[in-house]
C-alpha cells in the first residue's frame, strides 16, 4: 500500500577528499586504539589502487562489501562501539526478531547478553565490527544493509512493516534500488522518467490517467512486454521468484526513477496486473507500496490504482471494439475467452472489465467467472496463451547497463551476475584479462 504523500529525493552519494595516506594511517590509529582499549580493532577489509578503505572509513563503500572502480564512495556511520546508530538502524536491528528470533536467541547467536540486545535496540549502545559481523551472519543481510539509511518512505513506515512482518521485501526493494542507482552513478543507465499529470480522485480520473500514460508509452492495443514500456518511463521493473508467495509487488521511488518488483510465482496475468498497478504508483507519484494483494487493496488509493491498471491493461475502447468484432453479445464467454488471452489478463480481471464496461449483466459476469475456460476452449479456439514476465526478468536497458559497465571494467563478474538477480551465470561472462588506467583513475591518486 502506499504510504507517503510526496516524493522524496532518495539518498545522495557524499564525497570524501581525505588523502589516501592519511585515510590508511588513520585506520590503522583507531585499530591500535581499540586494541589497546581491550574493543575489537576495524581492520582496513579493501584495498583499491593506493586507497586503503575499512568499514571505519567515511571513504567505505559498496553495496555488496566489494569495492567496485568507478563508484563514487559514500560516507558510512562508524562502528565504534562508543557511538549510537540512528534511528533508521535501530529500527532495523529491531526487526530482526522477524525472522523468528526472540531477543534472547538473538542474544545468544551474536554471543552477548539479552541486557545488550535490549539496550542496542533502544539506542543505549553501539556495536562493533566483530558484533556487527554475526548479526550480518545471523540475519543473512550484506553489513552495508545495517549502514545505510533507508528511502526516507521505508523508514516513515518501517513500524507498520514490523507489525506485518515484510521486512523481507523492504530489504529486496532496497536491494533493488540500489542496484539501480549504482549503474546510475556509473553513468551507464540514464532514466527517462514520466508521470501522469493531473488529480485521480475517482474512477473515471484513473481510467483517464492509464489513457494518457498509454498514449505517452506509445501503446495501441494489447499493452504487452511490460517490463519495457516501464523502463520507458523510468520503472525497472523485475520479475523474481519470491519465496513468500503473500507478496504480489512492491514498488519505491528513487530520484527520477522508480523500481519495482513483481512476485513470478504468480501466474502470467496476475504477473501482467500487478506490474500494471506497480506502474501506477509510480506514474501517479506515489513513494513507496508493498501490495501483498493488488486484487484485495484496502484503501482508496488502492482501489484507484487498481482501477488504472485495469484500464491500461483493458482499455474501454479496444475492448469494446474486439467486443464487437466478436459478437459479444450474442456469445459472450467466447469473446471473454478471446479477450482474455489477446490482452494477457485472467479470466476474473477480463469478466470484471467486461462488467465495468457494461457489455456484460452483473449475473453474466458471475456466471462467467463461474466457468473459466481449460485447456481445450484455447485449443479449439486455436488461441495460443502467451506468457509475460516469467522470472527471473530484468529490464532490458538495465542489463544492457550491466553489460556496457561490465565491457568497461567498472563491474567484476560476479558483481555483474548479482545484478543481474539469476539471469546470467558465470559463462556468460568473458574474461576481462587487464584492467586499463582509465577504469583505475577515480580510484587512483594520481599526484
Amino acid at each position: 500500500m502506499s504510504c507517503a504523500s510526496g516524493r522524496n529525493a532518495p539518498r545522495k552519494a557524499r564525497t570524501s577528499s581525505a588523502d589516501p595516506a592519511e585515510a590508511s594511517s588513520r585506520s590503522r590509529d583507531k585499530a591500535s586504539a581499540r586494541s589497546a582499549a581491550g574493543a575489537p580493532a576495524i581492520f582496513p577489509i579493501a584495498i583499491f589502487g593506493c586507497r586503503v578503505l575499512s568499514i571505519d572509513s567515511p571513504e567505505y563503500c559498496s553495496p555488496s562489501n566489494s569495492f567496485s572502480p568507478g563508484r563514487t564512495p559514500v560516507n558510512r556511520m562508524s562502528i565504534s562501539s562508543d557511538r549510537r546508530y540512528p534511528d533508521s538502524s535501530i529500527i532495523r536491528f529491531a526487526g530482526s526478531r522477524l525472522l523468528g528470533l526472540s531477543q534472547q536467541d538473538l542474544a545468544d547467536q551474536l554471543e552477548l547478553d539479552r541486557t545488550a540486545v535490549s539496550r542496542i535496540e533502544s539506542g543505549q549502545r553501539g556495536i562493533d565490527s566483530l558484533e556487527l559481523s554475526r548479526l550480518s551472519r545471523v540475519l543473512q543481510r550484506p553489513i552495508d544493509w545495517f549502514l545505510t539509511a533507508s528511502p526516507a518512505a521505508i523508514v516513515s513506515r518501517r513500524s507498520e512493516v514490523i507489525e506485518r512482518r515484510d521486512l523481507p521485501v523492504d530489504a529486496l526493494l532496497e536491494s533493488l534500488a540500489r542496484d539501480v542507482e549504482l549503474l546510475v552513478e556509473l553513468g551507464f543507465l540514464v532514466p527517462t522518467f514520466q508521470r501522469v499529470e493531473g488529480p485521480v480522485g475517482d474512477v473515471q480520473q484513473a481510467e483517464a490517467a492509464a489513457a494518457e500514460a498509454r498514449r505517452k508509452l506509445g501503446c495501441d492495443g494489447p499493452a504487452w512486454d511490460l517490463v519495457r514500456l516501464g523502463e520507458k518511463a523510468g520503472l525497472y521493473a523485475f520479475s523474481l521468484g519470491l519465496e513468500r508467495q503473500g507478496v504480489e509487488g512492491c514498488y519505491m521511488a528513487l530520484e527520477g526513477a522508480g523500481v519495482a518488483a513483481v512476485n513470478g510465482i504468480a501466474e502470467s496475468g496476475r504477473r501482467r496486473f500487478t506490474l500494471a498497478h506497480e506502474l501506477g504508483h509510480h506514474l501517479l507519484a506515489d513513494e513507496y507500496s508493498a501490495d501483498w494483494d493488488v486484487g484485495a487493496g484496502v484503501s482508496e488509493r488502492e482501489r484507484l490504482i487498481n482501477a488504472f491498471a485495469v484500464h491500461f491493461l483493458l482499455p474501454r475502447a479496444d475492448v469494446s471494439r474486439r467486443w464487437e468484432a466478436l459478437a459479444g453479445a450474442a456469445d459472450p464467454r467466447n469473446a471473454a475467452i478471446h479477450i482474455g488471452v489477446e490482452f494477457g489478463v485472467s479470466w476474473s480481471a477480463t469478466c470484471s472489465q467486461l462488467r465495468n464496461l457494461q457489455l456484460i449483466s452483473p449475473a453474466e459476469r458471475e456466471e462467467l467467472i463461474g466457468h473459466p475456460p481449460g485447456w481445450i476452449d484455447y485449443v479449439e479456439r486455436e488461441l495460443a496463451v502467451r506468457e509475460d514476465l516469467s522470472p527471473p526478468q530484468v529490464p532490458p536497458g538495465y542489463a544492457a547497463a550491466v553489460a556496457k559497465a561490465f565491457r568497461k571494467n567498472q563491474l567484476g563478474a560476479s558483481r555483474a551476475m548479482e545484478l543481474m538477480r539469476g539471469t546470467l551465470d558465470a559463462d556468460d561472462f568473458p574474461s576481462q584479462g587487464k584492467v586499463p588506467l582509465d577504469a583505475l583513475r577515480g580510484e587512483v591518486d594520481w599526484s
